[in-house]
């Protein structure tokens, strides 16, 4: 994760080799005067196994849902079984491919927590199309797989088991992967599959097919009973199985995004500048973590969730800003950590700059106090966007609110702005920093929540 400079933290380069007989990962680090140096990271008890699925010499990988790179792993075994390592952590769409020659399986893994073991995620041609129509069913709605929250994939997965048992598009889907599969068996070096993109219109941005292999093989993509020289024959069937899998914004809960502004020179609700480090101590080391739960005046009270959302712990759940995770941008001091939440949920919550597992005295914003979120979609765009400036205790701030024009304490139908929307729900959001009426800020950077809505 990388972090704006200007808070003293070492932020990775790149990961370097791993270290099986001590349990070790070597990452490249560098700090804020560009002294490049390595740390050792233990990789944990966390593991996916299951059959390859291939013969012969087979390379398994695990990466984020969109193929972007998973670092922080170790293959254990590859063969007719596999077994890959991870770095102790909570993951969501993991994707597993192996390869034999040009011949390649994947699989999606919704989940995996943290010192736990995923077993049977076995590769075969049917977790194979499941995974492309996966990667591919997100692009219409401005998202990639990485993106998504651990519930939100394994929604979109069970969207392709729906519909695929209806029969039709995703059944011609499955086929075209099989030919493609057993063509790959029989020749070519490069490999055959890869993760496609689509874009907000259906278009193709990447194909799954790999040009260089389709170039060296003959094969029927579509099953006409003539060879094919280019990927549109599969892509177009690609498109045809993402929208029969019928995936619509998901009707029970919200994405909803906590962004903070941990920039100098923020105003708050009296537009007054903020003295960041009024309640906080700035060190060297520091980042940003996000911390409540759900409000005791909410009428859904869900552990799980409110686990996820750091249950009152200090310095547990990180956000980010490196441009990934929900975050928009890198290293521009403006964090982010998101949750797909039940709506009409009320919540608390809080930030904190501060280091990992470090206690509330001098990382809480301001202590005794608590901002209030519900999970309403105002501007109904499919999300719930809170974007907060550090340390505003006259905002969204419940008990000694210092609002001027309010009266000291905040409840869920306080509307102290007089904007006709209540304090408690989302906002329009002040990006110039003026103190003037804000916009709506829809983060079409990474797609809604989404779940089947076929028949």
């Amino acid at each position: 994760m990388t972090m704006h400079r200007n808070t003293h933290a070492f932020f990775a380069l790149a990961a370097g080799s791993l270290f099986a007989s001590c349990g070790l990962e070597r990452l490249l680090v560098e700090d804020t005067s560009g002294t490049a140096r390595e740390i050792e990271i233990p990789l944990g008890s966390t593991y996916i196994r299951g059959q390859t699925g291939l013969t012969g010499t087979v390379s398994v990988d695990v990466t984020y849902g969109d193929g972007t790179p998973l670092e922080r792993k170790k293959v254990v075994s590859a063969g007719a079984t596999y077994e890959v390592q991870l770095v102790d952590a909570e993951y969501a769409g993991l994707l597993v491919t192996a390869r034999s020659g040009a011949a390649v399986l994947m699989r999606v893994v919704p989940e995996v927590h943290s010192a736990k073991v995923v077993p049977a995620m076995d590769l075969t041609v049917d977790s194979a199309t499941a995974a492309l129509a996966a990667q591919a069913a997100v692009g219409p709605w401005n998202g990639t797989l990485a993106q998504q929250r651990g519930p939100a994939v394994t929604k979109i997965v069970a969207a392709y088991s729906s519909a695929t048992a209806v029969g039709g598009a995703l059944a011609n889907l499955r086929a075209a992967v099989q030919r493609v599969f057993d063509a790959a068996k029989a020749g070519g070096t490069d490999p055959s599959l890869s993760a496609p993109a689509l874009d907000t219109a259906y278009g193709t941005v990447r194909s799954a097919i790999d040009p260089l292999w389709l170039a060296s093989v003959s094969v029927d993509l579509d099953g006409d009973g003539t060879p094919d020289s280019t990927s549109a024959p599969f892509d177009a069937l690609l498109v045809e199985g993402v929208k029969a899998m019928k995936l619509c914004r998901d009707p029970e809960v919200l994405r909803t995004i906590f962004v903070v502004n941990f920039n100098a020179g923020q105003k708050d609700g009296n537009c007054s500048t903020i003295n960041r480090f009024k309640w906080v101590k700035d060190e060297p080391g520091k980042q940003m973590f996000f911390t409540g739960g759900i409000h005791k005046d909410s009428t859904l009270q869900d552990p799980v969730i409110q686990a996820e959302m750091g249950n009152w712990s200090p310095n547990q759940v990180k956000m980010y800003d490196d441009g990934a995770h929900g975050d928009q941008q890198s290293g521009d001091n403006i964090w982010t950590v998101m949750f797909d939440l039940p709506r009409g949920l009320k919540t608390a919550y809080k930030y904190e700059w501060g280091k990992q597992g470090a206690g509330w005295t001098g990382s809480e914003e301001w202590p005794g106090n608590q901002r209030l979120l519900q999970v309403v979609d105002v501007n109904d765009d499919g999300f719930v966007y809170r974007y907060d400036n550090f340390g505003d205790e006259a905002t969204n701030k419940d008990r000694v609110n210092g609002y001027f024009k309010g009266n000291g304490s905040l409840d869920w139908t306080t509307d102290a702005n007089a904007n006709g929307i209540p304090d408690a729900d989302e906002q329009p959001v002040d990006l110039s920093n003026s103190c003037a009426p804000g916009e709506w800020i829809t983060p079409t950077w990474i797609g809604p929540a989404l779940s089947y809505c076929g028949q």
